[in-house]
């Protein structure tokens, strides 16, 4: 058995992130994981995710071990490519990360993301739905919607631009019209509950906007990985921000819409073969959705 460190954005509330520290020991049970940096290992692995950036590769580049790889992430136009022929293997989960890391000659593979080697429970999805309706005095329709939206999309990089408000305002309107008109509960879940991006708040940015509050649910608690994939395999289709919430859709064969806002998730569905499932987050309205 070989410990094996591992390099990303974890213990940080993030629900697609936290996934890989039940995937990766799933995928390879014959070794040991630590996700946090340690003075000693064998291994170091970078990902998953989109963390191909100088600060990570550079720790994973410096720590103590025989062996590094990088897996299940990620490139971009910022990646360090000439830092990544310190590892000893990459394997990236889409195209367009593929297809730039051999264009700037960093040799990788192209693999599923971990997160599909997880398994949904509908019926435990199912009973949790019930409970969280129940407990809150709500109305449980037959037909469920679940909406996740990113907690990114309340900030910009630099500062509140106008185009991120406005678009914000509008995609807003647009969900809560939606849920307004549609013989459905919607269940806004998060999938990051950590400063500065909790999807709680534009969750409920999004919620307070329907009329029909009684047959909503804006979930506040923090979920388990499990709990969230449960709850997403419970619905009856899923509107999407964020690409773990889209990747859940899939694993669990749930009808989805990625309202589209990252080169990540647009070149993921590119590389399913799913562009059909998309609308762009800038442009769409309520009758394309």
């Amino acid at each position: 058995m070989k410990k094996i460190m591992v390099i990303g954005f974890y213990s940080k509330f993030n629900i697609g992130d936290e996934s890989y520290k039940q995937t990766f020991p799933k995928l390879f049970p014959e070794h040991d994981f630590v996700f946090e940096h340690v003075d000693k290992a064998d291994v170091c692995v970078l990902g998953g995710g989109d963390v191909l950036s100088e600060n990570y590769v550079n720790v994973a580049i410096k720590a103590d071990v025989k062996k590094r790889f990088i897996f299940s992430a990620s490139a971009n136009e910022n990646t360090p490519f000439h830092l990544l022929k310190n590892f000893d293997s990459i394997v990236v989960r889409d195209k367009y990360s593929y297809n730039l890391l051999l264009q700037n000659g960093v040799n990788c593979i192209l693999g599923a993301d971990a997160a599909f080697s997880l398994q949904s429970n509908r019926s435990d999805g199912k009973k949790l739905l019930h409970n969280m309706f129940e407990e809150n005095k709500l109305d449980l329709y037959s037909k469920v919607i679940g909406v996740v939206v990113n907690g990114h999309l309340g900030q910009a990089k630099d500062a509140q631009l106008a185009r991120d408000f406005i678009t914000l305002n509008k995609a807003a309107q647009d969900i809560a019209a939606l849920a307004d008109s549609t013989s459905a509960s919607f269940v806004f879940l998060p999938m990051s509950t950590g400063v500065p991006h909790d999807d709680r708040v534009i969750n409920g940015f999004v919620s307070s906007r329907c009329k029909f509050w009684k047959k909503n649910h804006l979930i506040h608690d923090r979920l388990s990985v499990q709990e969230t994939l449960n709850l997403i395999s419970a619905c009856d289709a899923v509107i999407s921000t964020r690409l773990h919430s889209t990747i859940f859709s899939i694993l669990s064969e749930i009808p989805f819409v990625d309202l589209t806002h990252h080169k990540k998730n647009e070149s993921f569905l590119q590389t399913c073969g799913l562009e059909n499932n998309s609308i762009s987050y800038w442009s769409f309205s309520q009758s394309q959705l």
